[in-house]
């Protein structure tokens, strides 16, 4: 007569193989930072081979030194506020390829973990595709109305906490409409783009440039010292402007820019002041003659 001990233990033996071995998600076992054991979907979701992981230290998945601390670090500092951790990181296959991964953590005993992997590569990546037709503009990748509003709010805040100087720049091209009108649509956009790398070309790095519109950009300056900076800037950016744009078809477009100039907290301290105060900078450059760079009236 059959053991009912032996055949409990047995199925509890199956049960845990079966969970283990899920092709559902990634399972590995970690002992002082080094794979102990994975199971067959964790060694195919970074291409090794079954057991090829074991003994080798978890940065074997990193792809690079930015990050750090899911597997480096000794469980027991990482885990150590209530036994678990979550998180989404991109690691790395064995052939190079990048992979994002689900990844959930738990505590064992001082010097053991378990971790469980979910692959969401194809989720992260169509996320990436929505946010980026969502926030930027389609034809110069620059952000767009509603991504520039966030990222001046934040620079904004930051103008606050350490009380430097941050400048915002209305950008409308002059005598873009003929070329639209008389070269097409094509060149137009050949236009937009040229001016958008030019004008990310002449502007520093923690900078930001935008695409609101039509031929109109905003630039932000920030962590000024002094209006002196603006003024180089922008004269650069002008002569950087007027330059002849080699079209695909071929031949060439001309265009300048009126630029508007609001600084905060001189002329505003909100996105939406400064805006509009450098919007009507911008007119008074245009009606003062075009292709040149005026500051609002209250801080002239």
């Amino acid at each position: 007569m059959p053991n009912p001990n032996r055949l409990r233990s047995d199925l509890l033996v199956r049960e845990h193989e079966a969970l283990l071995n899920t092709d559902l998600m990634g399972i590995a076992r970690l002992q002082r930072s080094r794979f102990a054991w994975t199971n067959a979907t964790f060694d195919l979701m970074f291409g090794y081979e079954p057991g090829e992981l074991r003994g080798r230290r978890a940065t074997a998945l990193y792809p690079d030194n930015t990050v750090t601390g899911a597997f480096e670090r000794e469980p027991r500092a990482l885990l150590a506020r209530d036994g678990t951790y979550r998180s989404q990181l991109r690691l790395q296959k064995k052939g190079g390829e990048g992979v994002w991964a689900d990844v959930r953590g738990t505590l064992l005993s001082t010097r053991q973990s378990l971790w469980m992997l979910v692959d969401v590569t194809g989720w992260k990546e169509q996320a990436t595709r929505i946010e980026t037709l969502a926030f930027h503009d389609p034809l110069t990748r620059l952000p767009n109305r509603a991504m520039l509003r966030q990222l001046l709010e934040r620079e904004l805040a930051n103008c606050r906490r350490l009380h430097n100087m941050l400048a915002v720049c209305f950008v409308d091209l002059d005598q873009f409409k003929p070329v639209n009108d008389l070269k097409g649509h094509e060149a137009g956009d050949c236009v937009l783009q040229a001016v958008a790398a030019r004008i990310q070309d002449s502007v520093r790095g923690n900078d930001i440039v935008g695409r609101i519109g039509g031929d109109e950009f905003v630039i932000v300056l920030t962590h000024l010292e002094n209006r002196q900076q603006v003024q180089s800037t922008l004269s650069r950016v002008l002569e950087r402007l007027r330059e002849p744009v080699a079209l695909h078809g071929g031949g060439s477009a001309e265009v300048s820019a009126s630029i508007g100039v609001a600084i905060c907290p001189d002329d505003a301290v909100t996105a939406q002041a400064l805006l509009r105060c450098a919007d009507e900078a911008m007119y008074g450059a245009k009606a003062g003659g075009r292709d040149r760079w005026r500051f609002h009236e209250s801080s002239a």
